[in-house]
């Protein structure tokens, strides 16, 4: 079920409540972004793909990559490990590590430019093994309680 209300002179509130799901509250600046986005959200729903996007809001590609750096990457064949430590510490020094993971996109002009500095630098500009680790952080287990942690994020708590 949505709703719709009006938050002051500016802007519109939409909230989607679905049964097995989270509720999912945005603002906007008119109402009819507002009923445009409820459409997309409760189509999400009815066809079963709709996935939250607040644990991707809330990191940005540096804290992911860092994560993935500690927990996923020392598992792996020492070769395979300095080659991956090496591409996240390119891709933590772009302009892109403090966005969040939502809003980096392949087609985006800003990974262009990041890909096109990484090559004239003489590292790999290929996109997929150096974004495939932020793929993969989602799916790694949180700590156990009481461990410290210091990726601890709203999510693993």
């Amino acid at each position: 079920m949505a709703s719709i209300r009006k938050r002051g002179e500016l802007q519109w509130e939409a909230c989607v409540r679905r049964r097995g799901q989270p509720a999912q509250c945005k603002t906007f600046t008119t109402k009819t972004r507002a009923e445009a986005w409820v459409r997309q959200v409760e189509g999400e729903m009815d066809r079963g793909v709709f996935v939250s996007r607040a644990k991707a809001k809330n990191t940005t590609l540096a804290l992911a990559l860092a994560r993935y750096g500690q927990e996923v990457t020392p598992r792996k064949k020492a070769t395979t490990a300095s080659r991956e430590r090496d591409r996240i510490r390119a891709w933590a020094a772009s302009s892109l590590s403090q966005r969040s993971l939502a809003s980096v996109r392949g087609k985006d002009v800003d990974v262009a430019v990041v890909l096109s500095d990484m090559e004239k630098r003489g590292l790999s500009a290929n996109i997929v093994p150096c974004i495939s680790p932020s793929s993969r952080t989602s799916s790694i287990p949180p700590a156990p309680p009481g461990a410290w942690n210091p990726y601890q994020t709203p999510w693993t708590s």
